[in-house]
């Protein structure tokens, strides 16, 4: 079954729109924290999974493709964190923040990394910026509807190729390290196609500095015939109006994490 979703995406061009050109050679993609300072891109993503995990009880986020990890230590100690990455990413987590647990993954080369149950349901799964990196994000895909069968719910997120590019943006991707980009209603069709669903899914800032809306950020339930939306707890916002607030203040979105987050969630 899984085989037969793979090939049918990969005809369907992961269902972008037809004559778009994907590029076949990305570069590895490692950033310095000395150069982004300044500029922190996709703000709210984070800032956004430390509300979601602690109303879902959450103790654990692990993040897939952690980079650099600038943003994800950032819920530390409040979370146990689990970073997959691999290269010099990988190696910069394990050097520089060793109260991390930095597990080793290469999305398109490996199948994914086996993760206890009973961690998976304790914990929040964030995949910020990664699925344009991949030749292959079926595997990315098959991997968080395996793990969705357990924890309560992921972050996806990933910029908006018509928004960034124009509409007419024929590939590959400006962005020397991305292979595709979507735009909004590919990316959903995508996402159920691997039969994940999004109980949430529209637009948050690109970054901290032009702050304009032009990142799809999605947030992710595995479907089941019993699929059904987790309850709110009794006066907690729902997700769209957390992400306005985190959207439009910029000290929330830029310092989201701690006691600043308490009183939204």
């Amino acid at each position: 079954m899984n085989f037969l979703k793979q090939l049918l995406a990969k005809r369907n061009g992961y269902f972008i729109r037809p004559g778009y050109t994907p590029r076949t050679q990305p570069e590895y993609y490692w950033v310095a924290p000395d150069a982004q300072r300044g500029r922190v891109y996709q703000p709210c993503v984070y800032p956004l999974a430390v509300v979601l995990a602690r109303r879902a009880g959450c103790t654990t986020l692990i993040d897939i493709g952690s980079g650099n990890a600038e943003k994800l230590v950032r819920a530390h100690p409040e979370f146990h964190l689990i970073g997959m990455d691999f290269g010099a990413n990988l190696d910069h987590c394990r050097r520089h923040y060793p109260f991390g647990e930095w597990v080793e993954w290469n999305i398109d080369r490996h199948p994914a990394p086996p993760l206890p149950r009973r961690v998976l349901a304790e914990s929040l799964l964030v995949c910020s910026d990664v699925i344009e990196h991949l030749a292959s994000p079926d595997r990315l895909l098959l991997a968080l509807n395996k793990w969705l069968k357990v924890a309560p719910c992921a972050i996806l997120s990933t910029p908006d190729r018509d928004l960034v590019r124009g509409p007419e943006d024929p590939g590959p991707p400006a962005n020397s390290a991305h292979v595709r980009e979507w735009n909004l209603a590919e990316l959903h069709r995508l996402l159920r196609h691997f039969g994940l669903i999004a109980d949430y899914i529209s637009y948050t800032l690109n970054n901290s500095v032009s702050r304009e809306k032009k990142t799809i950020l999605a947030v992710l339930r595995r479907k089941t015939l019993r699929h059904r939306t987790a309850p709110l707890p009794p006066g907690a916002p729902a997700v769209a109006t957390l992400l306005e607030i985190l959207n439009e203040n910029e000290e929330l979105a830029s310092e989201g994490f701690g006691e600043g987050v308490g009183p939204i969630i």
